[in-house]
């Protein structure tokens, strides 16, 4: 620690930063121009300790400063645990110290910022004490949005409030962290945002007094990427889970959590007046979404959809600005590289459309890449008239085909032997197979934990596990689980084209979606018989490249749903993402 002794330290302002140098650096500039009598310090808390510019910026700018400082590296990510590490390093650093004050890497203060705050709290006695943040935009911007809703505070005289919403201006007395049951703010906010707003509500719980000071001004540097309409409207709904994520928190009973969800509902209905209400006083639509995207935010979030604007993505260390989203989808895809092999299917068979094929020549690669040299043996479950195997390996191997349907096996044309049977109860001799394929089936059955256990049981040691199934949590999956069989022949003949669909021996052919069509519970089902994933993919279904040749303004229409479903749910929901290819290896 730098420390000046000549007279004791009343205040610290404490900045936690991750990946902002530059912003840090006009940060502390601003502190070391501060005025007045009042004598504080500084602690900085980096949060990439994989690569701590702003550490490194904060070095190199104290360390001519009489200003008493300390500067540290958080290890976990998460701006819960910097804040926390900040406020408890700036306690027991400076013991005597009365008045914790915290600014953010992104922000600059008035020159007589720091002795506002504290003259205010020394005069009213207030715990807490909050002041404006004026934001100012790196590049012109519209009324639209620089008078939007997130932009906006608290405003207003100097007077008492009941509570202050954010700490990028804020004043903390040190009695307020002793007088909580959890000194710390909650680490559950470290991603989505919000552990100030609950930290706030539970020193408004504790009958702690709070402040509002007009005069104590912080300006924040407000990048381009904030300023469009997407970023914003994502804020919105983001803003409105926060709310949700803390009313919840609180709510022990049955009854709060039944009062909850009922809020939630009436609270879409006012959003939407309100909404509709500023959009008819101020004619601007942007800034009139803001109501009834906070109430979506709010409805979203009570299903389990949270955005994590907090949580750093991949990207390389060198760069410094800070990740705004990372979208969560169940199944992590792999990647299509620019130089994606390519291959040839059975005659019998047709191509799928779109991601679909690029994700089939992968698993292709992948199997050669895995089974032996030679012959193989090969058993295809459900596998009928055509096969999504490369004909390459078909030429070389020994197939076995077991489906239920007749008319199937009579189409038949490249497996050496044919049987008529069920797979859910048909066994294969233990140990006995290379490879069991099993495409667009298990969807179909009503015992799919008999028929994979069936499978991995055949299975040699190092034997391949390949399924291509539709991904239930999708547009087509939910459309075609809750829909009759009957919806789905119209859609086949008047959609997709398909004259013959509904035919002996033709389909679509009736589904049941047993819980473990669902990757998530099948992987693990799968594992505990030794099968290890070597090859996952989701795609988008091979249904909206074709839709979108045949029909090409319901295609828009289609896509456009995805889209709204997707964004609303912070990417977490992409109902495109029809299918999956999965490769396991017994072990």
């Amino acid at each position: 620690m730098r420390a000046n002794t000549e007279r004791p330290v009343e205040a610290v302002v404490c900045i936690p930063t991750f990946r902002r140098p530059e912003g840090l650096a006009r940060t502390l500039r601003s502190l070391l121009e501060q005025q007045g009598d009042v004598a504080f310090g500084v602690v900085v808390v980096e949060n990439d300790a994989e690569n701590p510019v702003g550490a490194q910026c904060a070095e190199s700018i104290l360390a001519d400063s009489k200003l008493p400082s300390i500067i540290k590296v958080e290890p976990q990510q998460g701006n819960c645990h910097a804040i926390n590490h900040a406020f408890t390093e700036a306690r027991n650093s400076f013991p005597s110290t009365e008045y914790f004050l915290m600014i953010d890497d992104d922000e600059m203060a008035e020159p007589d910022w720091l002795a506002q705050m504290v003259a205010t709290a020394r005069r009213t006695g207030a715990n807490i004490v909050g002041g404006p943040v004026i934001r100012r935009f790196d590049v012109p911007v519209p009324e639209s949005i620089s008078q939007h809703g997130l932009y906006g505070y608290i405003g207003g005289p100097t007077r008492q409030v009941p509570i202050i919403h954010g700490t990028g201006n804020c004043l903390i007395q040190r009695k307020v962290f002793s007088g909580l049951d959890s000194e710390l703010f909650d680490t559950a906010f470290n991603f989505l945002g919000g552990g100030d707003m609950d930290f706030f509500v539970r020193c408004q719980s504790a009958d702690f007094v709070f402040w509002w000071c007009e005069e104590a001004v912080i300006h924040e540097t407000v990048a381009e990427d904030r300023t469009t309409a997407n970023w914003l409207m994502r804020r919105s709904i983001r803003t409105g889970s926060i709310n949700y994520v803390i009313n919840r928190k609180y709510a022990q009973t049955g009854k709060a959590i039944a009062w909850l969800q009922v809020k939630n509902i009436l609270s879409l209905g006012l959003g939407f007046f309100r909404s509709l209400g500023k959009f008819a006083s101020t004619g601007r639509l942007l800034p009139a979404t803001h109501p009834f995207l906070m109430s979506v935010g709010r409805t979203t979030a009570s299903l389990g959809f949270l955005p994590v604007p907090y949580k750093a993505s991949a990207i390389q260390p060198s760069r410094t600005k800070e990740a705004i989203l990372v979208a969560t989808n169940p199944i992590i895809p792999d990647t299509k590289p620019a130089n994606a092999p390519q291959t040839e299917l059975h005659e019998s068979t047709v191509t799928p459309a779109g991601e679909a094929a690029d994700s089939l020549a992968n698993a292709h690669a992948k199997l050669l890449e895995l089974l032996p040299h030679g012959e193989v043996e090969i058993y295809e479950a459900g596998g009928g008239a055509s096969s999504y195997l490369p004909a390459s390996l078909i030429q070389r191997a020994r197939v076995t085909v077991v489906d239920i349907d007749p008319t199937q096996i009579s189409n038949n044309s490249y497996a050496q032997t044919t049987i008529e049977g069920d797979v859910q109860t048909y066994d294969f001799p233990a140990n006995s197979v290379d490879l069991v394929t099993t495409y667009n089936v298990i969807e179909h059955l009503e015992f799919v934990d008999a028929a994979v256990t069936r499978f991995a049981k055949a299975l040699r040691p190092g034997g391949l596990l390949f399924i291509g199934a539709p991904y239930p949590r999708s547009l087509s999956g939910y459309v075609t689980k809750y829909s009759p069989h009957w919806f789905h022949v119209w859609f086949y003949k008047n959609i997709r084209g398909h004259e013959r669909a509904g035919l002996p021996g033709e389909p679509p052919f009736p589904v049941f979606y047993h819980p473990l069509v669902l990757p998530e519970r099948l992987k693990p089902f799968l594992a505990s018989f030794g099968l290890e994933v070597v090859y996952e993919r989701v795609y988008e279904s091979p249904r909206f490249a074709e839709l979108r040749t045949r029909l090409p303004r319901l295609s828009k229409i289609v896509d456009a749903t995805t889209d709204l479903a997707k964004f609303i749910t912070f990417g977490r929901m992409d109902l495109r993402k029809g299918d999956y290819h999965l490769i396991l290896r017994k072990r």
